[in-house]
C-alpha cells in the first residue's frame, strides 16, 4: 500500500506540503481499528536521533519531540529557551530531551520547529528544468539504460 492509498493525518500532511518537507507514516503505531496511520515529520540528520514533529491530537497543536542521540543537557536547554521565547508550550522536560507544543499556523513557531528538526526538504523542479533534465537523460527499458553499441 502506497502513502497516497493510506488514510493518514491530514493536518500533518498539509503542514508538510505547505513547508515542502518530507513526512512519513509510523506503521508501528497502527492498530488497524480505525484505519488511521499516524504521520510525522522525521529529522533528516542522524545526529538528531529521533527528533521529530508530530500531531498532538487535539486538532490545534503540533508537537516537537527533541530526542538527540547524545546526552547534552546544555543543547536541550538552549532549544527549550529558544522555543519558549517563541511562544511554544513546554509539554515534557527531561535532562537532555523533551517535547514542546506549538501552533502550526504560527509561522514563527513552525519555522523554528522545522529549523530544529532539520527535515529533508522536497526538491521542486520548475517545468523548464524538468523538461531539460528529461531531454538530457537517456531512455530506460525495464531499468536498464540503452547503451550505444561499440564500434
Amino acid at each position: 500500500m502506497t502513502n497516497s492509498e493510506r488514510p493518514e493525518n491530514k493536518l500533518i500532511v498539509a503542514f508538510a506540503k505547505r513547508h515542502k518537507i518530507h513526512w512519513r507514516i509510523d506503521e508501528d503505531d497502527f492498530d488497524g481499528a480505525d484505519g488511521y496511520f499516524p504521520a510525522f515529520i522525521p529529522s533528516g540528520r542522524k545526529a538528531l536521533g529521533q527528533t521529530h514533529i508530530f500531531d498532538y491530537g487535539d486538532g490545534v497543536h503540533f508537537g516537537l519531540m527533541y530526542l538527540p542521540r547524545t546526552f547534552r543537557p546544555s543543547r536541550w536547554e538552549g532549544v527549550r529557551k529558544q522555543c519558549l521565547a517563541a511562544g511554544m508550550t513546554l509539554h515534557q522536560n527531561g535532562d537532555s530531551e523533551g517535547s514542546l507544543l506549538f501552533d502550526p499556523d504560527n509561522d514563527a513557531q513552525a519555522k523554528l520547529a522545522i529549523s530544529i528538526v532539520k527535515p529533508r526538504v522536497k526538491r521542486i523542479l520548475s517545468p523548464e528544468r524538468r523538461a531539460a533534465l528529461l531531454a538530457s537523460s537517456k531512455p530506460f527499458v525495464k531499468g536498464v539504460a540503452h547503451v550505444a553499441p561499440l564500434q
